[in-house]
C-alpha cells in the first residue's frame, strides 16, 4: 500500500475513534496504547501519523548533539581517570577482564540513555532511566524477551547491543576454555610473540634443572624456552622456583619442525641439545634435532642460532657436528681427562668444579668479542695486553687475560708471549663477572 493511503486511513480510524467506539463497545481505539502493544512493525505510513500527533518522538538534531556530547564527556572523563591514576591505566591495559567490564558498562549505559529518550512516550519498558537501563541489561543477558523496542533507532540501538553482548561473553567463554586448556597441559607457559636473542634448549633430564640455575646465576633476565615431550620431575615445584621466572615451558618433540617454530627457535641466541635418555639412540635424536633447527632458521631467513649439544658415545660426535651442532659436550670424555689429571694434581676437580659453576663468588671464564675489545689493545702483543689489563685492574671484578679465540680455535697462553691481537680475534678472559673493558682507552 501506499505511503499516503496507509497514512490516510490511520487518520481517519483516529478521527472517527468515537463513533468505532459507539458502533464496537468492546473495542477501545487509543493511539498512545495501540503503539505500545503493536504486535507487528508499523508501516511508515501510520508511523508518520504517530510522529504528527506526537505520540512518537523524532529523533531530531539536537537529540543527536546531546547523544554525541555525552559520549565525549564519557571519553574525556575516562582518559582523564587514565591518566590521573596510573594503576587503573596499568589494570586496563594488561587486565583483559578490566578492559571488559568498562566497555560492557559503557555500552549499557548509553544504549539506556537513547533508548529511554527514544522509546519513552511509546513503550512501558522506557518510561525511566532505571527501566530502560534494566531492558538494556536484559538484552545483554537473555534476549529481547517481550522488551523489543518499538523505533526503528531503537531497534538498531537494541539489536547492536544484543550482538556486542553475545560476542563478548563469546570471548570470555573462550578465555575460560583456553584457561583449562591451558592446565590439562601442564600450565605451558604461552610464548611471548616477541621473543629474541634468549637460550632454547630441547629435551629434558636430570641435568636440565641444573642447567637452568647456572644460566640463572650468569643473567637472572635471561628468557629461557623449554621443548620437551618428557615427564619433568616435580614439575609444579620446580616451575615456581626464582630461577624459572623467565622460564617458557613448551610441550612437544623437539625434532618436529612446527614444534620448534612456536617455540621461537629460529630467533633464539643459542641453543642446548639435552640427550633424551629414553631414546633407543639419544646422539641421534639430536642430530636430527640439529638438522630440524636448521631447516626451520632456513624457512624463516633466520641464521642458525649456536647449538650446543650433550653427546652421550663419544663415538658419535661427528654425527653431531654434521648436523650442525657448533659445539659438543661429552660427559665421558670429560671426565676421563679429569680423573687423569686429578691423580697427578690432588684438588684440581675443586679448581675445576669453581670454574665451571656461575656465582658472583667464584671466577667464570669469559669470551669478549671482538666488537667490545678496547682499540687499545688490537695490534698489542699477548704479554702487552696482559700488563694492560693489569694496570687497569678493577678491584672488585679483576680481569686475567688467559688467550686469544682465532676462527673458533683457542690459542692458550701462547708460549712465545708475542702472539697479536689481530683485529677479528676475541679475547678468553678469566673474571667474577663479565667484565667491562669500555674504560681502558
Amino acid at each position: 500500500m501506499k505511503f499516503k493511503t496507509l497514512y490516510k486511513i490511520t487518520e481517519s480510524l483516529f478521527r472517527n475513534k468515537e463513533k468505532i467506539n459507539e458502533e464496537h463497545p468492546f473495542i477501545s481505539l487509543d493511539a498512545k496504547q495501540s503503539v505500545n502493544v503493536m504486535p507487528i512493525p508499523l508501516h511508515r505510513g501510520a508511523k508518520k501519523y504517530y510522529v504528527d500527533i506526537g505520540i512518537i518522538e523524532k529523533p531530531s538534531l539536537l537529540f543527536y548533539l546531546k547523544f554525541g556530547i555525552l559520549i565525549f564527556l564519557i571519553a574525556f572523563i575516562f582518559i582523564i581517570l587514565l591518566k590521573k591514576f596510573p594503576k587503573i591505566t596499568y589494570a586496563f591495559l594488561k587486565n583483559f577482564y578490566v578492559r571488559f567490564l568498562i566497555f560492557l558498562t559503557t555500552l549499557i549505559f548509553l544504549g539506556a540513555i537513547g533508548l529511554f529518550f527514544l522509546e519513552k512516550r511509546i513503550n512501558e519498558n522506557f518510561v525511566s532511566i532505571s527501566q530502560s537501563f534494566w531492558s538494556c541489561i536484559v538484552y545483554v543477558f537473555s534476549g529481547f524477551e517481550n522488551r523489543a523496542p518499538i523505533t526503528s533507532i531503537g531497534k538498531a540501538i537494541s539489536i547492536l547491543i544484543f550482538i556486542i553482548g553475545v560476542s563478548v561473553f563469546g570471548i570470555i567463554s573462550g578465555r575460560f576454555a583456553a584457561f583449562f586448556v591451558e592446565n590439562a597441559l601442564k600450565k605451558e607457559k604461552t610464548m611471548p610473540k616477541n621473543l629474541k636473542g634468549h637460550i632454547a634448549i630441547c629435551n629434558w633430564n636430570d641435568r636440565g634443572d641444573t642447567i637452568i640455575k647456572e644460566l640463572y646465576s650468569a643473567d637472572p633476565l635471561a628468557e629461557i624456552t623449554i621443548l620437551t615431550d618428557a615427564d619433568i620431575k616435580n614439575e609444579d615445584e620446580l616451575l615456581k622456583n626464582k630461577e624459572y621466572l623467565n622460564v617458557h615451558l613448551a610441550r612437544g618433540d623437539p625434532a618436529i619442525h612446527d614444534r620448534l617454530e612456536t617455540s621461537k627457535i629460529h630467533s633464539a641466541k643459542s641453543v642446548i641439545i639435552l640427550a633424551n635418555e629414553a631414546s633407543h639412540d639419544p646422539d641421534a635424536q639430536s642430530a636430527l634435532i640439529a638438522l630440524a633447527i636448521s631447516k626451520v632458521c632456513r624457512e624463516k631467513g633466520e641464521k642458525s642460532p649456536h647449538i650446543v649439544a650433550e653427546a652421550l658415545d663419544h663415538r658419535k660426535t661427528h654425527h653431531l657436528l654434521d648436523a650442525g651442532v657448533n659445539e659438543i659436550v661429552c660427559a665421558v670424555d670429560y671426565g676421563v681427562g679429569l680423573l687423569a689429571q686429578s691423580a697427578l694434581q690432588p684438588g684440581l676437580t675443586q679448581v675445576y668444579d669453581r670454574l665451571l659453576s656461575y656465582s658472583g663468588h667464584t671466577n667464570e671464564i669469559y669470551i669478549i668479542k671482538k666488537n667490545e675489545i678496547p682499540s687499545k689493545l688490537k695490534g698489542k702483543k699477548f704479554t702487552e695486553a696482559s700488563e694492560i689489563l693489569n694496570k687497569h685492574r678493577d678491584a672488585n671484578n679483576p680481569v686475567i687475560l688467559l688467550g686469544i679465540m682465532r676462527n673458533k680455535e683457542p690459542i692458550i697462553n701462547p708460549k712465545k708471549g708475542d702472539e697479536k691481537i689481530k683485529e677479528n680475534d676475541d679475547l678468553l678472559v678469566l673474571s667474577y663477572t663479565f667484565p667491562d673493558l669500555s674504560l681502558i682507552k
